[in-house]
């Protein structure tokens, strides 16, 4: 009973907090979480606001939240070694001017992104990314989950270990490339009617399925790699 109560009272369980920053000149959100989900919300707020929810943390949890220059930053770190005491088990819910660029890292959890208008940039271990805004540049990787991108305008690299990817642009690109790299998974690419890409596929167990059509002399290509899985170009 003794250990049992000590091992408790290192923890604490369902603390939430709220923390405000001025909006004014904000650029870029940078977010790490080890384990919890993360939600970016745009909005047209004259304040940032970040909300922490610790779900399940001990002494060995830092949670850190603040502002340096343009830069938000929100991040929850497990320090010292593993150990089943040891838990950082943190949720952040941000709202944020739409014109920032987000820096989005998470061990285990889900994503929300929904309304900004800038880069994405994240790297996920096991969970599902869904973000939904104008994203001029995408640079991604998910190990374990799938992967859901409305939005994009213009080059991207996304990489998947094991997980479907379902990208969808917002205006034909006019130039650059999309580079898709999957372990395990179909892709689905969608690009607005009139859109003039040229497409490369390469898959050890997969085919190419191009409904918008290919265009030789296009200045946008669409290349991907695949272990097992297929490449559907799809117009909407």
């Amino acid at each position: 009973m003794i250990l049992i109560s000590l091992f408790f009272s290192q923890m604490v369980f369902a603390a939430t907090e709220t923390q405000n920053f001025s909006a004014k000149g904000l650029r870029e959100v940078e977010v790490e979480n080890g384990s919890g989900k993360v939600v970016v919300n745009a909005t047209g707020a004259a304040e940032a606001t970040v909300v922490v929810d610790k779900r399940k943390i001990s002494s060995s949890c830092v949670v850190t939240v603040r502002r340096d220059g343009n830069k938000l930053v929100a991040k929850a770190e497990q320090t010292g070694h593993w150990s089943s005491k040891n838990v950082c088990e943190v949720d952040f819910t941000l709202r944020v001017p739409k014109a920032v660029d987000l820096d989005l890292e998470v061990g285990n959890g889900n994503v929300s992104v929904e309304g900004t208008e800038g880069e994405l940039d994240f790297k996920l271990g096991n969970g599902d990314l869904v973000a939904k805004g104008a994203f001029r540049k995408v640079d991604g990787n998910s190990g374990n989950g799938k992967t859901t991108i409305h939005g994009l305008l213009g080059e991207a690299e996304v990489k998947s270990g094991n997980g479907a990817l379902e990208l969808q642009y917002a205006a034909p690109p006019a130039a650059g490339e999309l580079e898709l790299k999957i372990g395990n998974g179909d892709a689905t690419v969608r690009f607005p009617k009139g859109s003039q890409v040229r497409t490369e596929f390469v898959g050890a167990l997969g085919k190419l399925t191009n409904q918008l059509g290919d265009t030789p002399s296009a200045a946008f290509q669409v290349k991907a790699k695949a272990g097992t899985g297929n490449l559907t170009v799809q117009a909407y």
